[in-house]
Formats: structure tokens, sequence, C-alpha cells
């Protein structure tokens, strides 16, 4: 049996839903006609002759930072001052080569993977209305998302994964055979939200964003500031002088009926391959595991000896910060409650959705103000119960002479205890994301984020902080692509290649998604068509055509490079995107510019670094060289000719937290040509070498003000040119370099604009 700290890694954790379902379930209607996919935003003035709009993708994981600045909410932070919507940077500083502030931008487009890791609905709250905060209305909250201004997403496949069923359903069962127990533990070492149910095939993404009443209005109305509702899981809009086609992406990559499927013919040599990979992880799991066990059992041994008295002071450092925490997330969810109570008692509270998750226990009916203010103060006295048990071992302890042996007796009592109450902070979220913002909402949330970090470093304190040693051995020639990176990473890797290969193996001719490729192409031709009228009239006039979608036509960054989604995607869809001016995606975490030379006038970019927390380098990187051969030359016969990439130092899965530059694009609309200039963020200050990456306490240090961010314009970037020179190991010219703007311009190639 392979496992992990008993979790078993040869099953699947992660369950991808065959696209004919999502097809299904998910296109309104179930129809494809224009107006069910349209949206009109409606604005007091529309654009002038030069406006600019962002875009990025990639971003829902600020849980795993707890109460610091996320890189997350510093880019969310650094584009609400670009939108005019924040008048301060995150630290006050200086900003260093911060874009001109006028135009301001006018609309904000999302590429997808809106919340990591399986898309809860328990998540929104902290992976996207805390730090999109800025974009939207005072009241809003995950069941009524209101913007101030337009902010347009797409769902990743993020948004759309779930648990396995053997994994939902012992996350249900909470302490069976302590399985919870070993998951937590598994994700505290990497740094993630233990999840505790997934996204029911995207609803918790529907429900967030995509108006499903059956009388809606079509086109549907876009009004920010009143009503902010998607049309359709794919959708277009008009703004100003630019079209944009809304893509969804998670369903185009089968394809057409009748052809052949190369991947799903390699799919099961793939599940074989995958499988032998977990196989070779599991050989370092059990490498890491017999060394912590013997570890573990030395320190007991010596806990029990009173050999470790200087361990101590950090343990209990530790034990009381958890009980600090509890103690102030009880009075500050009685304060809400209050708050609550003095509504008028009356006033309807939204309705929960039904989303099936692992906690289907607290999908609530529609309750008023005053049961909603009930059922908080039920949460407080749950919570506060959980304080007065761990504060009495704590006790217990501190009062026996021995306190470290003491606390070893005690410390399978206390591991039960972070297992309730994490269980207990998953039931919290899954209600409370549900309900209206306001300033004891605020309080009680960051009380909330204190008590789960402090738990977090207790538990990090006691098991590890991280699987040691990096998955540096490839299996043999043929499967070079595994990385140098993480142990615990590459797990999660490898279950996520495995469940894309076994939806792989079981596609059919219904998951090509022909009405969305239908719908593409014929509303490309038709923008086209009208542009050429108005041009009968106005020999200048342009509509901007731009395409966005979570899955890139090309990428070079290893998790995703030559992958069968996006090959798929680019087989669907690169000859009807010649119609296009410019097409963004997301899914690799990183900033890239690909040209090809079976497309030279477009313009493909990836703006997969708006936020979560991993990077990638390209895969032509120098440190990868003699690697990923397939995956290179596949790109380069499908027509790459060259790249600009950037997420920091040319590393594999991402460098230290001071290498890491994340970014976003401000795209400028000009009367003779789209300028898209690629802004970068990055952390001036990293924490110190001994403190997790996403631990958080009332320490000084540790404070949000400690971590101080900086926007970075014209952002460096590293370029690969001459690809088809057959030189495929690729060269990076002045690593220094900054990227001003990509110009792009009808009928004539994109250019680079250099600063000097």
């Amino acid at each position: 049996m392979l496992s992990i700290f008993g979790l078993r890694i040869d099953l699947d954790w992660f369950y991808n839903h065959a696209d004919r379902e999502i097809i299904q379930r998910w296109t309104v209607d179930g129809a494809d006609t224009t107006r069910q996919h349209e949206l009109v935003i409606k604005t007091p003035e529309p654009p002038a002759a030069e406006w600019c709009f962002l875009a990025l993708g990639d971003t829902g994981d600020s849980d795993r930072f707890g109460s610091r600045i996320s890189p997350q909410s510093a880019v969310a932070t650094f584009m609400a001052q670009d939108c005019g919507l924040l008048a301060e940077a995150p630290t006050g500083e200086p900003l260093l080569g911060a874009p001109p502030v006028q135009p301001t931008a006018q609309m904000l487009i999302h590429t997808g993977d809106i919340n990591y890791l399986t898309g809860e609905q328990r998540l929104y709250d902290l992976n996207f209305v805390d730090p999109y905060r800025p974009f939207l209305t005072e009241q809003s909250h995950y069941n009524n998302l209101i913007f101030r201004i337009p902010f347009l997403p797409v769902p990743g496949n993020h948004d759309y994964y779930d648990l396995h069923g053997w994994v939902a359903g012992l996350m249900k069962l909470g302490s069976w055979l302590g399985f919870s127990k070993l998951l937590t533990h598994f994700f505290y070492r990497i740094g993630l939200s233990v999840p505790l149910g997934g996204s029911d095939m995207g609803a918790s993404y529907m429900t967030a964003f995509v108006e499903s009443a059956p009388d809606r209005p079509q086109p549907l109305p876009y009004q920010p500031g009143v009503r902010t509702r998607l049309p359709n899981r794919y959708y277009q809009f008009r703004r100003g002088n630019v079209h944009c086609f809304a893509l969804d992406s998670n369903t185009l990559d089968a394809p057409p009926p009748g052809t052949a499927d190369p991947f799903k013919e390699k799919a099961h040599a793939i599940v074989e391959r995958t499988e032998r990979k977990l196989g070779h992880l599991n050989e370092q799991v059990k490498r890491d595991r017999e060394w912590e066990q013997e570890e573990t059992a030395r320190q007991r041994e010596a806990m029990r000896a009173g050999q470790h008295a200087d361990l101590w002071p950090h343990l209990q450092s530790h034990l009381h910060a958890v009980a600090t925490s509890a103690a102030a997330l009880s009075a500050a969810t009685n304060r809400w409650a209050d708050k609550l109570a003095t509504a008028t008692p009356e006033t309807s509270l939204p309705e929960t959705n039904s989303v099936e998750t692992a906690l289907p226990q607290t999908a609530l009916p529609q309750m008023d103000s005053a049961q909603a203010a009930q059922h908080l103060k039920a949460l407080a006295q749950q919570n506060q119960d959980l304080h007065d048990q761990w504060s009495e071992i704590l006790k217990t302890i501190e009062a026996a002479p021995e306190p470290v042996p003491a606390y070893e007796a005690q410390l399978d009592s206390l591991a039960d205890l972070q297992e309730a109450w994490l269980h207990h902070l998953a039931q919290r979220d899954q209600f409370t994301v549900t309900l209206p913002g306001a300033p004891e909402y605020e309080a009680a949330r960051q009380a909330r984020l204190a008590l789960d970090a402090s738990l977090g470093q207790w538990c990090r304190q006691r098991v590890g902080s991280s699987l040691s040693g990096p998955c540096a051995l490839a299996i043999s020639e043929e499967e070079e692509e595994q990385e140098e990176t993480d142990l615990s990473e590459a797990i999660l890797d490898t279950q996520r290649d495995l469940a894309m290969a076994r939806k792989l193996s079981q596609r059919s001719d219904e998951d090509y998604d022909a009405a969305q490729i239908e719908w593409l192409k014929s509303g490309l031709a038709a923008v086209k068509a009208e542009e050429a009228e108005q041009q009968r009239h106005d020999p200048s006039a342009r509509i901007w055509r731009i395409v966005y979608l979570h899955h890139p036509i090309y990428t070079t960054l290893p998790s995703h490079a030559e992958h069968g989604d996006s090959i798929g995607v680019r087989h669907n869809l690169e000859a009807i995107l010649k119609d296009a001016d410019l097409v963004i995606s997301g899914h690799s975490h990183g900033f890239e510019w690909l040209r090809s030379q079976a497309a030279p006038h477009q313009c493909y970019l990836v703006a997969g670094a708006g936020g979560q927390g991993r990077l990638q380098g390209s895969i032509f990187s120098p440190l990868l060289a003699g690697r990923y051969g397939a995956a290179k030359e596949s790109l380069v016969q499908a027509g790459l000719t060259s790249l600009v990439w950037a997420s920091g130092d040319p590393v594999m899965s991402g460098a230290t937290v001071e290498h890491k530059l994340f970014s976003y694009l401000r795209i400028r609309v000009l009367p003779d040509e789209l300028r898209v200039e690629p802004v970068g963020v990055r952390q001036l200050e990293a924490p110190a070498p001994d403190t997790p990456p996403h631990a958080t306490s009332s320490d000084d240090a540790l404070t949000p003000e400690a971590y101080d961010w900086e926007r970075v314009y014209p952002m460096p970037v590293h370029e690969v040119a001459d690809l088809p020179s057959g030189q495929h190991e690729g060269s990076i010219s002045t690593p220094e370099r900054r990227l001003h703007a990509i110009r792009i311009r009808r009928g004539q190639p994109p250019e680079a604009v250099w600063a000097e």
C-alpha cells in the first residue's frame, strides 16, 4: 500500500468531470444562441477614445497566508490603485517604476482558477471576497457579489475540481482511523488549506458569478454597483471599441467526433506511467516517514526523560498562541452576532446555496438576521468549548514538575482537539461565507485566520515543516518531465495529472463542445463584418477582438507544457483565433508572451502569475538544459518561434519568496493599437529563515506591515529566441532586460517595446 502518514497516494484524490457533464449541466438553457451568451455592460460613461483595462489569472490561495498580505492581495491592491479604487499602496511605501495613473483602468478580466485547491464554497471568502474587497460594494458576499467596476472572470480547472469519493467520504467521517489528522499534517506541511470538499462540478463558481434565473433578460445587463452577474459559463461583451469573448476552455480540448483522439489512445499508458511515478514518490515518502518515525520516537523518549527543556518555551508559546487566538475568535464572533441581532428582525439573509460538499450539514435554510445571530452565537460557544478544553490541558502541563514529559503525555489529546477545531472552522466558513460584509465580520475573519495560523504553527512544530528531500530523479529517460521540486508538491502535481489521464481515458464524442466552438467562430466573424461595415464610412474605425480563456494555446512552463488539455485546446482553436487581435490565458503560473509561425500576427499571452504562490519558469531556461526534450520538440513542431517569460529567477517551481515575481497585465486601448504593459509585483523583504511561508502570529515580526511589496515596471523578463534553428535548449539574453510594453497593430506581428 502506498501511503503518506497513512494517506494512500496510489488512489485518486481529485476527480475531473467529463466535458459532456459540464456542458450539459452548466450551459444555461442548453442553448447556443448569441443572446443567451451576451452581456451588456451599463455604466454612466462609455470609455474614451483612449482607455485601459487589466487582466490576470491563477489567484485564489490567500487562505494559506493567514492574516499577512498574500501575493494575491498585494497584486489586487496595486490593481485597485490602477482602477482608482484605492489611494494607498499596501505598505504606503514609494512604488518602484509605477505605471502612470492615467488613464484609470475601467475593467478587469480574470482568466480563471479563482479558488484553490478544489473550488470549495467555504473558501470563497478567504480566496476571493477578501483579496478583491476594493472591487466590491460594502455589502457584497459570496452569494451576491456586486462589483464596483466590471470584473469579468472565466472558470479554470481548479474551479471545477472535486475530491474523489473515497477522500470526501473519509473527510465526512472526520476522525475515522485518524485520517483527517494525517491529511491535516500533510497539507499543513505544504502550506495549503485542508480540502474538505470540492466545487460540485463548478457549482460554487456558478453560484458566485453566473445568473441562473430562468426569466433573466437576454442579453443580460451588467450594471456595476447594482447587479453584476454573468449570462453563462462562456459569454461575450462589448466595451467601447473592444469586443471580448470569454471562453470556458475546460470543455474545449476534446477532438471533433469521428477524428483521431491520440490522447485517449495514450491515456492508459499515461495512467500506468503516472502510477509508476507515484510509486517512485512513495519510495521517497517511505524513507521520509521512516526517518520521521525514528526521529519522533527519539524526541518523545527525550521528552519523557526531561532532556528537552529548551524545547518547552517554544511549545509553550505556540500552545498559548492557540488559546489566545481562540479567545479572540469567540469574542469577535459574539460581537458580530450582537450586531446582527440588532438588525431588523424580519430582514432576510441570502439563502445558502445547496452545493453538496464534504460538510452538507452546514447547508442552512434561508434565515433572517436574528436566526443568523443565534447561529453565530452557537458557533462562538463551540469555539469557546474547544478553547476551554485546550486551556485546561495547558494548565495541567504547566502545573507539572516536569512540563515537557507532561506535554508528551497530553500530545494525543491536543492533536484530537486540533482536528476538532479544524472541522469547526470549516463548518464556520461554510456558513459565514454567505453573510454580508461588515466591520464586525472583518474582525471575526481576522481572528479566525489567526487561530488557524496558530494551530498550523503548533502542528509544524511537532511534525516538521516539510517533507525532506527533493523529488529529483527521473523514473526513466522517457519520463524526464519529473521536476526537481518539493516532494509534497510533486505528489499533488502527480495526483492532478492522474485525474486528467483518467478523464482522457473515458473521453467520448459527446465531450466535443461544438456549440461553444461554433459560437466563437461565428461571433468573431460577425464582429469582423461589423468593423468592415463601419470602415466603409470611417476607414480608421477599429473593433479590437480579444479572446480570453484559462488554458493556454502555447505554454513552456513545466506543469503544463504540451499536456493534453493545452494541445487539445490549440488544435480546436488556433485556426479560429487568427481572427482575434489578442489572446490571453492563464493555467501556467508565470508570464509568457509566445509567438508562433502558425499565426505570426497573433499575440498569445499567459497571465498566470496573479497571486497563486507557486510560480514556474520556462522549460527553455538554462537550468533545464537537457530535460523536457519531447515537450520542447513538440512546441517547435507546432510552430513556436520565440517567447518572453517571467516569474522571477529562471527556476523550475519557484525560488525563495524574494525571487518570485507576480504580475498582471495593463492593456491600453489606443486609436490604432493595443499596448500591453506587464506589471510585476514582488515582495521586498522576505520572512526570517525559520518562519514558515504561511505562518502568522501576534509577533510584530509576522504582522502584515513586516512584508513590504512593490510594483515593478517596466518588468524584468527573459527572452528565448530562434527556436526553429534547432537550438531547443533555448538561449536567454540579458536577464535584467525590462519589457516596457507589447504593441499590437492590425495585420502586423506584435512588437516589443524595451526599456532602455
